[in-house]
């Protein structure tokens, strides 16, 4: 899959240059300098996040959700597709748990792109800071420290 991003620049006839970054993919996900994805087949997350950021200008950013289809069996998944919160509203989400047995269940939440007035709490309850200013958030679930799914909230 190829990404394409667009950046406005009036300042001269040149094209912009972007940082493609993923989010939640294992190692052997990659993404080209050009935009290109190439997920690789035993990928066993459900959910990448592709981010696109001006070289330039790093405040200029945009992410795109990538859901992976025929993904293997083990992983978590954040129940909550989206969700809408005001400042200083507080919600919990919900992850399943599809791993063996006797694997480690244990569930770290992350906020990516939030200020720091907004938290999440290890059962996995997000609190939006009064004074966030940014207008989406994305959760990341890990299981034994590897990234597995992102929501935007």
């Amino acid at each position: 899959m190829k990404f394409t991003s667009m950046i406005s620049s009036s300042s001269t006839n040149e094209k912009p240059k972007i940082k493609w970054e993923l989010f939640g993919a294992s190692d052997k996900t990659t993404i080209s300098d050009g935009g290109v994805l190439n997920v690789n087949a035993l990928e066993g997350n459900s959910h990448i996040l592709v981010t696109a950021t001006g070289e330039d200008n790093p405040n200029i950013t945009d992410v795109a959700v990538v859901q992976v289809l025929d993904r293997t069996s083990n992983g978590v998944h954040i129940q909550e597709r989206t969700v809408h919160l005001k400042r200083g509203d507080s919600f919990s989400f919900h992850a399943d748990i599809n791993v063996p047995a006797d694997a480690d269940k244990a569930i770290s939440w992350e906020i990516l792109g939030g200020s720091s007035s907004s938290k999440i709490d290890k059962n996995g309850v997000l609190t939006i800071g009064n004074n966030e200013s940014n207008g989406a958030l994305f959760l990341l679930a890990r299981l034994s420290n590897v990234p597995l799914i992102a929501r935007r909230v």
